[in-house]
C-alpha cells in the first residue's frame, strides 16, 4: 500500500534535487532562488539574447519537478536512463518526484553531469554575451575564427580581427572595452 506524500514534505525533495544543481551553480548563472524555485541558466547567450536554460527545480501542487534542457537538446543523453526514471519523465526534459528517493536522485545527477558535458563540449557554457553587441556577420567571423569566450580574443591583434570579413572597424572598440573590463588585451599589432 502506497502512502500519499504531503506536499508539506516537498520541501526535502526539492532541497534534494536543489542539491543536483550545486557542483555546477558557479559555472552559470542562478537565476531564480527562492523556497519554491531555482533556475540556473548557462552564460551562453542565444540569438533572442536570453541565456541558454541549463536546469531548474520547482515545487508544484502535486510533485517537485525537476527540468533538464540538455536532454531535450540532446535526446540521445536519455539512451542509458532507466526505465524508472523516464517513467518520471512529463514531456520531453521534466522529471517528477513526490518523495526522494537515493537510486533515482544518483541517476539523475549522473544525468545531469551528463548533461552539463555536452553543453560544455558543444560550447553552450561559454560566456558569449560580449558578441551579442556586434553585427551579425561580425558574430559569425568571430565564431568561426574559434571566439566564443573574451579570452579567446587574446590570441588577435586589432588588424588580425579586421582581416576577418564580417567584422568591422566599429566591431574593434566594443570588443576592446569587453576586453579591458575583464583586464584583458588584444595581441599587440
Amino acid at each position: 500500500m502506497s502512502t500519499i506524500v504531503q506536499p508539506t514534505e516537498f520541501a526535502s525533495v526539492f532541497a534534494a534535487l536543489k542539491a543536483l544543481l550545486a557542483p555546477y551553480a558557479d559555472s552559470m548563472t542562478v537565476s531564480t532562488d527562492t523556497q519554491v524555485e531555482y533556475y540556473l541558466n548557462s552564460r551562453y547567450i542565444q540569438k533572442n539574447k536570453k541565456p541558454l536554460f541549463f536546469a531548474a527545480v520547482q515545487i508544484k501542487k502535486n510533485y517537485v519537478s525537476f527540468h533538464l534542457m540538455p536532454v531535450y537538446v540532446e535526446p540521445a543523453l536519455l539512451v542509458t536512463a532507466s526505465d524508472a526514471l523516464k517513467q518520471r519523465m512529463q514531456g520531453k526534459s521534466c522529471f517528477n518526484f513526490t518523495r526522494t528517493e537515493p537510486a533515482m536522485l544518483h541517476e539523475l545527477a549522473l544525468l545531469t553531469k551528463t548533461g552539463y558535458e555536452h553543453y560544455q563540449q558543444a560550447g553552450l557554457l561559454a560566456d558569449n554575451g560580449f558578441l551579442t553587441q556586434l553585427s551579425a556577420p561580425a558574430q559569425r567571423a568571430l565564431a568561426q575564427a574559434g571566439v566564443q569566450v573574451p579570452e579567446d580574443l587574446e590570441g588577435f591583434s586589432e588588424q588580425d580581427l579586421l582581416a576577418l570579413h564580417g567584422v568591422g572597424p566599429s566591431a574593434i572598440p566594443l570588443l576592446k572595452s569587453s576586453l579591458e573590463a575583464r583586464g584583458l588585451s588584444f595581441k599587440p599589432d
